[in-house]
């Protein structure tokens, strides 16, 4: 999965919003916006920005889901998302 499907479905998985992220980062929240929709790419430096400012956990699941096999579509990601559901139903 390329990197901005990864963290679209980290931010909709973890319940994370643009402007807490922002926040968070120092990264503005229109710059996320755009490179969420697909306007705009990001420097690494300002993805590495975004993911330390994630959870270890959401950073752990974006990083499952950029390795995850695109052709399986089965990875890491998919047990992560397997065991948060677990611990929320407990």
């Amino acid at each position: 999965m390329n990197h901005r499907e990864a963290l679209n479905k980290t931010f909709e998985m973890f319940g994370i919003k643009a402007k807490d992220i922002a926040l968070a980062s120092g990264v503005g929240e229109n710059q996320i916006s755009r490179f969420r929709t697909g306007k705009t790419d990001l420097y690494a430096g300002t993805l590495f920005a975004l993911l330390n400012a994630l959870s270890c956990e959401a950073r752990a699941y974006f990083l499952a889901l950029v390795v995850t096999d695109d052709k399986t579509d089965a990875g890491i990601g998919d047990v992560i998302e397997s065991q948060r559901r677990v611990k929320v139903e407990t």
